[in-house]
């Protein structure tokens, strides 16, 4: 067995969809979303900084968790990560990433930005209830 032969195969790496549950991983997950949203006019307008506005909720969680006065019990696509949500903290967005990573059709990807909007306000009532529908 040459030394070659005991790589693995570029091909099937972490920039491969669902191969790699890595911190990068995760990071590139929530990048396209970014770069998703700053290219699209309406998410960009109604959204603006995204990317840096998430940066700076994950300091703020850091400080200071968003914590439910009752735990949030998560809906039923949720459920199988996120069985009952007590606070929120930087880590749950890795899960949330994760989730998303695995799930059909990008799981919950299209919420996060109210998702962040409502933990920068910090509406636990907005997290209940969840993302409003798009108008048709």
């Amino acid at each position: 067995m040459s030394r070659r032969a005991g790589r693995a195969d570029p091909r099937a790496g972490g920039d491969a969809p669902r191969t790699a549950l890595t911190t990068a991983k995760i990071q590139e997950h929530y990048d396209t979303i970014f770069r998703e949203c700053a290219a699209d006019g309406f998410c960009r307008a109604a959204f603006p900084d995204l990317r840096q506005r998430f940066i700076d909720l994950l300091e703020a969680l850091t400080e200071e968790p968003l914590v439910f006065d009752r735990p949030l019990v998560a809906n039923d696509a949720l459920r199988a990560r996120f069985s009952l949500v007590e606070r929120i903290v930087p880590a749950f967005f890795a899960s949330f990433g994760l989730f998303n990573n695995a799930a059909a059709r990008g799981g919950h990807v299209a919420a996060l930005p109210q998702v962040i909007e409502a933990a920068e306000a910090r509406d636990t009532d907005l997290l209940r209830r969840g993302p409003a529908e798009p108008e048709a």
